[in-house]
């Protein structure tokens, strides 16, 4: 498939050619061309790739960017590229402007990528209202049509009907609209493909948002970073859009001041959550309600073998996964299958098999995490009576079986609800979040009981979730300080110097689960 294409009569296409040429002479020339930086990514975009961006649709079109500008191989040649979130911009100096800097075909990479042959997607014929490409088979009809239309670069249908704009930057239809868990449609809304975007159809969104690009340029990125550049490792977390949410990935930058990379992981017609790596930082668990009920699922962090581990009636969620002694990889979760109350629960990560329960009480036990070691289990619990508090117990195995011993409270005396506790790296402290008066701070105790409690952020806004970076250097939260949407910060392990670290207009970005790259070490 060419680069972009439509059959004009030459008289008309020369006239075209000249004014597009000439506007984009003056663009180019009104245009600032300096760095234009985005600390959201901490990217900068500059020079003609600028201009571009600025010019066809910036943020909605392109999403912020995700790389530097770099040297790729671009169908056998080396180009110039930057990766952005929803495309890959490429310079193309032998050819006019507009022109001179073309959208990678991502629409067609990624549904490879995802082990689909669009060539083999049924064809249909032109159809009332729609717009139909013999190119490739397929109409494009409302909402799409709007979309591909209003989109592209600077002078698209203002020559009688000419699309050449829209063909330039989203290209041909490479499939008709797909509703979800259709073939070449694992997302949970209606997409179409195009040769270089993804229209999705959000319609619970207000109606300037209701059709919107895919973020292709995150899904086509490698997970991994090249060999070269040091990372402070990745962040799982919990995308929550208006009527679904999904678990994605960001690599961080070496200073964990931003994403160098940042792709969707999960992606269902169900919700999806609560992020926790394996111990070897490959794959991922999570809470999902993909069958009508919330279970516990697991993946490759290269997007490959998503299974469900625990298949139960009751609510199964916020997994945490350790390697114990003798035991092998192993999740913890809550559950209240046992007449509706929550207890801890113990699974093989392999099978979801050998399901064991830890705790019994008649109060609700939730929020398990292993400690690093694999040795001790800490947890949120109103046994006793009053709020939730957090829990420390040793795991005794024995007979292939494991239990709890000295089980002990490290918050008494804390007003409010404590819950969602982290271990440090080390074993030695855990960050927790404890919420009063709608609020939340975060705060962090000794895990020997020692030293009392020390509140990081306070009650001024909800900070919650606290996730230690491996070096222990450093703690990644949610929280909504910045207005009505929740954000992912990052601050140092004693409360300084807090930042934000992934943010997204209009969209809840919550849950992180900090894990090392590369690998730390292997499964026993």
């Amino acid at each position: 498939m060419s680069r972009w294409r439509i059959s004009l009569p030459a008289s008309l296409l020369l006239l075209v050619l000249v004014c597009v040429l000439a506007y984009g002479s003056a663009q180019t020339t009104q245009a600032q061309t300096g760095p234009r930086c985005f600390s959201e990514t901490n990217q900068c975009i500059e020079g003609r790739i600028r201009q571009y961006w600025e010019q066809n649709g910036g943020l909605p079109v392109f999403g912020y960017p995700i790389s530097p500008q770099i040297a790729e191989n671009v169908e056998g040649t080396s180009r110039q590229v930057q990766w952005f979130e929803r495309n890959r911009l490429e310079l193309h100096p032998e050819k006019p402007a507009p022109y001179d800097v073309l959208l990678g075909r991502l629409g067609d990479a990624v549904l490879k990528q995802q082990g689909y042959e669009w060539h083999a997607f049924p064809k249909s014929m032109p159809q009332p209202g729609c717009q139909f490409f013999a190119d490739t088979g397929h109409n494009v009809c409302e909402p799409f049509l709007t979309a591909w239309r209003n989109a592209g670069v600077p002078l698209a249908g203002q020559f009688g009907g000419v699309e050449a704009g829209s063909l330039a930057l989203i290209g041909l239809p490479i499939s008709s609209a797909i509703e979800p868990g259709g073939e070449g449609n694992p997302y949970a809304v209606r997409v179409q493909w195009f040769e270089r975007a993804r229209f999705e159809y959000h319609p619970a969104n207000p109606p300037q948002f209701q059709v919107l690009l895919g973020l292709l340029g995150n899904e086509a990125r490698q997970l991994t970073p090249d060999a070269d550049v040091e990372t402070a490792g990745r962040i799982a977390f919990t995308r929550a859009q208006t009527d679904r949410q999904f678990v994605h990935l960001c690599i961080l930058n070496a200073d964990a001041s931003g994403c160098s990379n940042q792709v969707q992981l999960t992606g269902s017609t169900a919700n999806e959550g609560q992020p926790t790596w394996s111990p070897d930082g490959t794959q991922v668990a999570f809470e999902s309600d993909v069958d009508g009920n919330w279970n516990i699922y697991r993946i490759n962090a290269n997007h490959t073998d998503n299974t469900r581990l625990i298949d139960n009636n009751a609510v199964d969620g916020a997994p945490s996964w350790e390697n114990l002694p003798g035991r092998g990889w192993q999740i913890a979760f809550h559950s209240n299958r046992d007449n509706g109350v929550f207890n801890i629960y113990l699974a093989d990560s392999r099978d979801g098999g050998s399901v064991q329960q830890l705790t019994a009480d008649p109060a609700n036990d939730r929020y398990p995490a292993l400690s690093p070691d694999g040795r001790r289990l800490a947890f949120a619990s109103n046994r006793g009576g009053g709020s939730a508090r957090i829990f420390v117990a040793d795991l005794v195995i024995e007979n292939n079986r494991v239990s709890l011993a000295n089980i002990t409270s490290l918050t008494d005396g804390l007003e409010g609800e404590s819950r969602k506790p982290d271990w440090s790296p080390d074993g030695t402290r855990l960050a927790f979040e404890n919420i009063r008066n709608g609020q939340s701070a975060i705060y962090v105790v000794n895990t020997d009981g020692s030293g009392g409690l020390q509140d990081l952020t306070g009650h001024s806004a909800f900070n919650g979730h606290p996730a230690w970076s491996p070096d222990g250097t450093r703690i990644a939260f949610h929280t909504n300080r910045s207005g009505s949407n929740f954000e992912i910060w990052v601050m140092n392990a004693d409360g300084s110097n807090p930042a934000v670290l992934i943010r997204e207009n209009q969209t809840d970005i919550v849950h992180p689960a900090w894990a090392v790259l590369p690998p730390a070490h292997t499964q026993e």
